[in-house]
């Protein structure tokens, strides 16, 4: 966590110096329990395959990190507007779904972003 700290104090600084955009995203991994009710070893793999496809999803230039505990993850993605964060994010969404159909018990995530420069709502009436 300490080196995500880091890493997105670095991204802040950078964006805001060069005025370019960027993104992080905040994910969560659901359908966890059936893995607690297993053991800690169950859990640690799991959290390994995740990390593995959100490492697969993303440029060599975004930040892959655990985020507080368990199965919450950080991605910094420098020089990435919302739009294209969004995009990344279905990605990836589909990307666990897929590969957790080999594991023991499928997982799915749920994902936040935040941009800056941030992006207009948009309301539909």
């Amino acid at each position: 966590m300490k080196a995500a700290q880091i890493d997105m104090e670095k991204t802040i600084q950078n964006s805001t110096a060069s005025l370019t955009p960027y993104s992080i995203m905040i994910i969560d991994g659901d359908n966890i329990r059936a893995y607690n009710r297993i053991n800690d070893a169950a859990v640690d793999e799991m959290i390994r395959d995740l990390c593995a496809v959100l490492k697969e999803s993303v440029r060599p230039s975004d930040f892959v990190a655990r985020w507080r505990t368990g199965d919450e993850f950080m991605i910094l993605l420098p020089d990435t507007p919302g739009k294209g964060a969004g995009i990344l994010g279905e990605r990836i969404r589909l990307a666990v779904r897929e590969a957790s159909r080999i594991w023991r018990f499928p997982v799915t995530v749920s994902i936040g972003i935040a941009s800056y420069p941030p992006t207009p709502r948009i309301s539909i009436p």
